[in-house]
């Protein structure tokens, strides 16, 4: 964590990056077992996928009102989320075993890894810049009820009770 701030958006971003980057590695690593191949990109694609909404609910609109070129910013941003979100999509059609899923794994585990560097290199820069600490602090508590939302709509009738619900206020700060 950085500076003593414990749970801030940004912490809670970056620890997201550790945990897919370690799947990505189990990923890269793990032996020509396909269930075993499988079960860790089911795993890695939810991880993406909850960081994506945290991103999309939270970061992306307090860049859009935080920083002069946010909305140009979040624009780029969002054309890289809906091509992994491509890739993902493409490799649940795919066994583990055939060779187009060892190639749009790489090709996915190289995009994901470059947004990575540039989100830590740019966007946490940006945010800690300009983002009061208290917001940033309340931003992360939010991101644990979005990621239990993505949670909850990918299981089994998750759905329920979700729809329309929404976050509390952020702090005007």
């Amino acid at each position: 964590m950085r500076h003593g701030v414990q749970g801030d958006l940004i912490d809670v971003l970056a620890t997201d990056h550790l945990v897919i980057q370690e799947i990505f590695s189990r990923l890269e690593n793990a032996p020509a077992d396909a269930d075993e191949r499988r079960r860790l990109m089911d795993e890695v694609a939810g991880e993406l996928r909850r960081h994506s909404a945290v991103k999309e609910e939270l970061l992306y609109p307090l860049l859009r009102d935080l920083l002069p070129h946010g909305e140009a910013l979040v624009a780029k941003e969002l054309l890289e989320h809906q091509e992994s979100e491509r890739l993902l999509l493409h490799l649940e059609t795919l066994s583990p075993g055939q060779p187009q899923f060892d190639e749009a794994l790489s090709t996915l585990i190289g995009s994901v890894r470059e947004q990575i560097a540039h989100e830590e290199k740019v966007l946490h820069g940006d945010l800690a810049a300009h983002c009061d600490p208290e917001k940033l602090r309340w931003y992360g508590t939010q991101a644990a009820e979005v990621k239990q939302k993505v949670a909850a709509r990918r299981s089994p009738g998750g759905e329920d009770g979700l729809e329309g619900e929404a976050l509390g206020s952020a702090p005007a700060v």
